[in-house]
């Protein structure tokens, strides 16, 4: 399995608690997407905190920024189901709590280069069967 940390694309490094994730990694075939219902403040805490017992591997701001938040060879607790969570990078998307209006240009353009650099480097098909939101995902 090919391994690596983060993307080679610029992104700014936060912290995800212990307990919040793990090492029980399989092949990496899917990419997971989802929206954060929340401020960026609010999702980088909830995710450093120990007691949530959920993290994510990468969140994109509104205004493009990207943030690395769990290495890409260990398991983010963010699908809702453990076996797709062994196996997928899990992409959080702010919404500053309007989980259906619109966003950025600026967000979406980053999150098509990270979801294009993880399908390149982990070879895994850029197409809706192996990049799903998280409400496909049945837990």
């Amino acid at each position: 399995m090919a391994k690596r940390t983060y993307t080679s694309l610029p992104y700014i490094e936060k912290p995800v608690a212990i307990g919040n994730f793990d090492s029980n990694r399989k092949p990496i075939t899917e990419i997971i997407i989802h929206t954060t219902v929340s401020t960026l403040p609010s999702a980088l805490a909830h995710f450093n905190d120990p007691n949530a017992k959920v993290s994510v591997h990468y969140i994109v701001d509104l205004n493009g920024t990207l943030y690395a938040m769990l290495e890409e060879y260990n398991v983010a607790f963010q699908a809702g189901d453990y076996s797709v969570n062994q196996k997928s990078i899990g992409i959080e998307h702010i919404d500053n709590g309007d989980f259906n209006g619109l966003r950025p240009d600026t967000l979406y353009v980053t999150s098509a280069k990270l979801v294009a650099d993880i399908c390149k480097f982990y070879n895994i098909p850029c197409d809706r069967t192996h990049i799903l939101k998280h409400s496909e995902v049945i837990a």
